[in-house]
């Protein structure tokens, strides 16, 4: 009997043994998995707001990437302040975020993303001077090209009207002939004055009114240029086409057409003068 108790207690006590070291082992290691769970909700307070922060950068720092070219492109004033506010505020925003971050998580105020962000401000003000100062001179351009072409027109006009006027002259003077004794010395007269006044005079409007349509056709040009390179020939050219005009309107016998030629021409050369302060050369 006492022999049976003994085998009952030791098949009891294999019993416990063989089903307490799992559950002693479990509860180990439930304090073990514990501690690693708190550990890992540490690491994920600690770097999901720097992740954040990261995706903040990231995010402003790709817009200032894509908007920074098309403020370089822009072409008209509006479109410019457009762009340019649109980067400032982007600028801020990374700054603010910057400085948020570094009050957080530690960081001093002279690191190389703090230094980075400052050369991005100073680099985007820098671009949008330049764009400023670009637009400007083209539009200083287009208004002097504008008023180059408006005298060029308002010139072409008054040499039309001066070769109709020689024209005119030229055939009286053709007609008179006719009307004159064949070797007279009044047939003779009109002759000389046919061939050194009329004809010559007559040449010299056709001249001025061709060369100041070429001109004009050169001020188009200018117009349509996209590079410096171009404008080397067309001012070489501009230049000897206008003193040939120059010429020709100081041939101009009527006082009044040459006062409003002369008027017309100094505008003409004062906007295409590369000197001059109101051209349009850049």
């Amino acid at each position: 009997m006492k022999s049976r108790t003994g085998l009952g207690a030791r098949l009891l006590a294999a019993f416990l043994v063989i089903a307490g070291l799992p559950a002693l082992a479990g509860f180990f290691g439930w304090f073990e998995l514990r501690d690693v769970t708190q550990a890992q909700q540490q690491l994920y307070d600690r770097s999901i707001p720097v992740l954040s922060d990261m995706r903040r950068f990231t995010e402003e720092s790709s817009a200032i990437i894509t908007v920074a070219p098309e403020l370089a492109a822009v072409d008209d004033e509006a479109a410019r302040r457009d762009r340019a506010a649109y980067l400032g505020a982007r600028v801020a925003a990374l700054s603010d975020h910057l400085s948020r971050f570094q009050a957080e998580h530690g960081g001093g105020s002279g690191g190389e993303l703090t230094r980075a962000v400052v050369a991005m401000e100073a680099g985007i003000a820098e671009l949008d001077r330049l764009v400023k100062q670009r637009l400007s001179l083209v539009q200083a351009r287009r208004e002097g090209l504008d008023r180059a072409l408006g005298a060029t027109s308002a010139l072409l006009n008054m040499a039309d009207t001066l070769v109709a006027n020689a024209e005119m002259s030229t055939a009286a003077v053709i007609s008179n002939l006719y009307d004159d004794d064949t070797g007279s010395a009044q047939h003779l007269a009109t002759l000389d004055k046919l061939i050194e006044v009329d004809l010559f005079e007559l040449g010299l409007m056709f001249e001025l009114r061709s060369r100041t349509a070429e001109i004009g056709l050169l001020f188009n040009r200018i117009a349509g240029l996209s590079d410096a390179a171009g404008l080397v020939p067309i001012r070489a050219t501009l230049g000897e086409r206008t003193e040939i005009v120059a010429r020709r309107v100081a041939a101009i016998r009527d006082p009044g057409r040459a006062a409003q030629a002369q008027t017309l021409l100094g505008t003409i050369l004062s906007l295409s003068d590369p000197a001059g302060p109101g051209g349009f050369w850049g």
